[in-house]
């Protein structure tokens, strides 16, 4: 049912809106995902000025959340 789903979104919206969309869903629905804990638990050990290095990111979406919680840092 996924695949039908991602195989529709992908048709309508194209491939780049597909991952703008899924992205945008992802950032929002991220604190509900179980495996996603060690990240949640990263998060909540940064400051606002820490600096943070993502490698290995791939389309940005664990990127802005840190940019979100490190605001005043690099």
């Amino acid at each position: 049912m996924k695949n039908k789903i991602k195989c529709v979104l992908q048709k309508l919206l194209g491939f780049r809106g597909y991952l703008f969309v899924f992205s945008i869903f992802k950032i929002f629905t991220l604190k509900y995902d179980k495996k996603e804990g060690v990240f949640l638990e990263l998060l909540n050990h940064l400051s606002n000025d820490s600096i943070v290095l993502d490698i290995g990111a791939n389309i940005g979406i664990m990127t802005v959340l840190l940019a979100k919680k490190c605001n005043k840092g690099k």
